[in-house]
């Protein structure tokens, strides 16, 4: 079966300059060639969806080290430490130029734990509002990142230029037999998957204008992902709930 891997996020929406990952919500890219990366975090996509309307977040994060996740800790509220940066539509850019000197290893990163949250808007409270990812097994639960950062194709495009120039809107959200897509200020037609939260395209629609009706009929209940993309694999995204 096809599968687009980190299409809602932003993988092969940037012809294949972002890495797949498990997880819808980030993928990752190579700064330099000092093991510096970037990860490109996708709130809309991710579990509890509270951080897409911020300016930054805090970026919580550890490093693998042999078996063990998380060591090395650098805190969301640690002096100097590295602030996730509004790049539009919920979508955040975290880099991390030197990694070793960041992180106070001497071995090359492979793998970085993190999840976000919102202490450089609220510091007193920073926890009041996350970032995590959705399960894989049960996409009701949240669950902490795993990045694999290292062996990461370079960021050579711009997420901005990714992006569809267009606003959606989806009603009811959640639905139960069937939901309205609206895309605002469209200008041309468009390719409209819906995918599982496993990146399993379970719905495609073509010549999409200004709305779409989406119907139940064989759907499960449960998460999905609209993907809204024209000719030039610009793209949009929603989430969609079944219930």
């Amino acid at each position: 079966m096809k599968k687009i891997y980190f299409i809602f996020g932003l993988a092969l929406a940037v012809a294949g300059n972002l890495s797949a990952q498990t997880n819808p919500a980030i993928s990752a890219c190579k700064l330099n060639n000092q093991g510096g990366f970037r990860l490109i975090y996708n709130d809309k996509n991710s579990c509890k969806n509270q951080l897409a309307s911020f300016s930054k977040i805090g970026f919580h994060s550890g490093v693998t080290i042999g078996a063990a996740k998380w060591q090395n800790v650098v805190p969301a509220d640690k002096d100097g430490y590295i602030a996730g940066i509004a790049k539009g539509a919920g979508i955040f850019w975290i880099d991390v130029p030197n990694p070793k000197s960041y992180y106070s290893i001497t071995t090359p990163l492979t793998e970085v734990s993190c999840v976000f949250n919102q202490h450089p808007i609220d510091p007193n409270s920073p926890w009041g509002n996350e970032g995590k990812g959705k399960g894989v097994a049960d996409p009701t639960a949240c669950e902490d990142f795993f990045v694999t950062v290292s062996g990461l194709p370079s960021c050579t495009s711009s997420i901005e230029d990714q992006l569809l120039n267009i606003s959606t809107t989806v009603a009811p959200n959640p639905m139960e037999e069937f939901a309205l897509l609206s895309i605002n200020g469209a200008k041309e037609m468009y390719n409209v998957d819906i995918t599982s939260v496993n990146g399993q395209v379970v719905r495609k629609y073509t010549n999409v204008s200004e709305s779409l009706l989406i119907e139940k009929n064989d759907l499960s209940k449960g998460l999905y992902f609209i993907v809204i993309k024209n000719n030039e694999n610009k793209f949009r995204t929603e989430k969609l709930i079944i219930e």
